[in-house]
């Protein structure tokens, strides 16, 4: 089940619900597939913010390629702040994540570990 979904410039973050937690996958926002490998969180705080850091660092290597040092700079202060709140949530809930490769981004059930999910 879909949580979430945070916009970069050229993907999409969604945030999905996972058995063993909760999963980042990178969508491509033209063509909508999705990449095989994702990121499994046991507590949605932190999946949904490592989503948006993520989102705010493809907006930022976007920025570089426009060229205008206002947006430059704007893009490079709110990566800067979702680091800032990805790594205290990530910290204060022991959430790191861990990769996992799904063969099909539509099939959620996967087995990575029995890690009860954690609701906070």
């Amino acid at each position: 089940m879909l949580i979430g979904t945070s916009f970069g410039a050229l993907f999409c973050y969604d945030v999905c619900e996972h058995r063993n937690g909760y999963v980042v996958m990178m969508r491509d926002e033209d063509d909508e597939s999705c990449a095989a490998e994702t990121t499994l969180f046991r507590s949605l705080p932190t999946a949904l913010r490592f989503a948006e850091w993520v989102a705010a660092y493809d907006r930022a290597r976007a920025a570089e390629d426009i060229g205008d040092d206002d947006f430059r700079r704007l893009a490079q202060s709110r990566l800067v702040r979702e680091w800032s709140r990805y790594t205290e949530v990530s910290r204060l809930l022991l959430d790191d994540g861990e990769k996992i490769s799904i063969a099909d981004p539509d099939d959620l059930s996967v087995d990575v570990d029995d890690t009860p999910r954690t609701f906070h």
